[in-house]
């Protein structure tokens, strides 16, 4: 699939195992478009090996290729919630909210040696929720996630995620934390 800076693709890895090859559990490959976004894609490789939560598709390595990195991430086998609009009785769709509500408590509080990175994802919304069809529920697609700084930085007035689902403050670049999380996850 494409997404607004990267593609995603399935590939599998090739291993050599007792003289014979055999192909591992199938991984998605992020490729970004251009060569501007490395920095951002760096951000979200950073990010994403720090994630322990099944709720959270993490990074698994970075590979680079002609100095261009790659992320390589869990494939989830399901669908994404933006293709089962409508289709959801309540029982359903309050799992799924409680499902995400919990990934998302575990992104805000993660640690890096008992301080808080005050992370946030910033673009909650239903194409970037899977449902598995094991019913576990994911939330993939950290691109626009940041670390929030006490302070918010003036500078960096750059506005990311999907407007239809962006806090007012996310949308206004005023100073974010996990409550931006919180109401796009009231807007799905």
């Amino acid at each position: 699939g494409k997404g607004w800076t990267a593609a995603v693709h399935t590939a599998r890895r090739a291993e050599q195992r007792r003289g014979m090859k055999i192909l591992t559990d199938p991984v998605v490959i992020k490729v970004p478009f251009e060569n501007d976004v490395h920095p951002h894609l760096r951000d979200e490789a950073t990010l994403g090996h720090m994630l322990d939560h099944p709720g959270l598709v993490g990074t698994r390595e970075v590979i680079e290729v002609d100095n261009v990195p790659h992320l390589v991430m869990e494939h989830v086998h399901g669908v994404t919630l933006r293709r089962c609009s409508g289709s959801l009785d309540p029982f359903a769709i309050t799992e799924i909210l409680r499902q995400l509500a919990v990934a998302l408590y575990a992104l805000h509080n993660l640690q890096d040696k008992g301080v808080s990175l005050r992370a946030v994802h910033l673009d909650v919304k239903p194409s970037n929720v899977i449902l598995t069809f094991d019913g576990e529920v994911k939330l993939i697609d950290f691109g626009s996630a940041r670390f929030v700084d006490k302070e918010h930085d003036p500078g960096e007035n750059i506005v990311v995620g999907t407007p239809a689902y962006m806090s007012p403050e996310q949308i206004q670049s005023l100073p974010l934390d996990g409550r931006s999380d919180i109401y796009s996850l009231g807007t799905l």
